[in-house]
């Protein structure tokens, strides 16, 4: 999960977050997720983001899982303001602005779930936050 607050007067709309999973230092999962979540002003807003991970790109064996995975993850999240300009920018792909974020954790590997094939690791445990800067010191939309 990763947090989200926004410290401006006006509302915020999260349009897609960029994010990559890392196993002990290599990536094993990249992903682009639409959000379309409006963060209210002086709001704050909670986003799950999720990654599958297979044994085979965490080089893993049924029998050889760790005990825990050293996680990280990173990403950006793009983000425009409700106005009709700010959408129209954003849209043309003439101005996307975005915030990055970051953390890491060890993830006991109990907390993962498995599917088939695939391991889910949940990202809840993340602690990556997210901060917003007023609108004189970020970017504006």
């Amino acid at each position: 999960d990763v947090r989200l607050t926004n410290q401006n007067a006006e509302p915020l709309e999260i349009v897609h977050v960029d994010y990559s999973f890392a196993v002990d230092g290599r990536r094993v999962f990249r992903a682009r997720r639409a959000t379309r979540t409006t963060l209210g002003s002086f709001a704050s807003h909670t986003i799950t983001i999720p990654a599958v991970i297979t044994d085979e790109d965490a080089r893993w064996t049924a029998a050889g899982r760790p005990m825990s995975i050293a996680g990280t993850v990173q990403g950006e999240f793009v983000y425009v303001s409700q106005s009709t300009l700010a959408e129209i920018l954003l849209d043309s792909g003439v101005r996307q602005p975005s915030v990055g974020f970051h953390g890491s954790e060890d993830i006991p590997f109990s907390a993962v779930r498995t599917v088939s094939a695939h391991t889910i690791a949940p990202l809840v445990t993340m602690g990556a936050t997210l901060e917003t800067e007023p609108v004189g010191t970020m970017p504006a939309p």
